[in-house]
């Protein structure tokens, strides 16, 4: 039901515009899941931190903050967006899960705030499946302070841009977006073909047609080209 519920709100969701992107404050979410190596994790944390503050300030944006997940929860406030960045190999799945709730929450309370991760080759299916759809920018571990500091801005502009994008730029109808969803989301053909109101027939009509237009030919390969979309700058992809 959280799958199909997530489907719902993606293809009804719309850019935010109710706070400044000037006003957006960033946290770079710091593992405790190491417990017996915290020292170095810090120092290695707070290196990074001071790699990004100098573009950031640049920018004219608040300094960014270094925190728990249980710390953001606390600095949350309602008067500006909020972007939460994480290393998606860090980070543990119970860490993982408490930031996606976090996130869910602070939308029904009327707070924005968006997950930046950075992703390599070795990060674990769950999480990408999990960040994948929680519309979070996924980015390289090398990403430079300017290009992430433009991912923070896009993010703050609106909610699961990479998503809406990929299947806007590759001209889904609505129909197509929503059985592209329903993959990403891991429904059974079954479950997709209920959630979109039509026969597993049709449903098979509207991937025919996705498959056309990406000239790719298996739903995975499709989910793959979305993951290696989200993957890009928001800035140069949104172009």
């Amino acid at each position: 039901m959280h799958a199909i519920a997530s489907i719902r709100q993606l293809t009804q969701t719309e850019p935010s515009s109710r706070s400044s992107v000037n006003s957006l404050r960033v946290a770079f979410i710091q593992s405790v899941a190491h417990l017996g190596t915290r020292a170095a994790v810090r120092l290695e944390q707070a290196t990074v931190l001071e790699r990004y503050r100098s573009s950031f300030l640049r920018a004219q944006l608040p300094g960014p903050l270094l925190c728990s997940v249980a710390e953001l929860q606390r600095a949350l406030t309602i008067d500006a967006p909020w972007v939460a960045v994480l290393d998606a190999d860090e980070v543990s799945p119970a860490e993982l899960i408490a930031l996606l709730e976090i996130q869910s929450a602070s939308r029904e309370r009327g707070m924005a705030l968006q997950l930046i991760a950075w992703c390599s080759q070795s990060t674990r299916p769950a999480k990408l499946w999990h960040l994948f759809q929680a519309g979070a920018y996924l980015c390289e571990p090398s990403t430079q302070p300017e290009a992430l500091l433009r991912a923070c801005q896009s993010a703050a502009r609106g909610n699961r841009a990479p998503l809406l994008r990929f299947s806007e730029r590759a001209g889904f109808s609505s129909a197509e977006r929503r059985a592209f969803l329903a993959e990403c989301a891991g429904l059974s053909k079954c479950e997709a073909a209920d959630e979109l109101g039509c026969s597993q027939r049709t449903l098979e009509t509207y991937w025919s047609r996705i498959f056309a237009k990406l000239r790719i030919r298996s739903t995975d390969g499709v989910v793959a080209a979305a993951l290696r979309f989200a993957m890009l700058d928001p800035g140069s992809a949104a172009a």
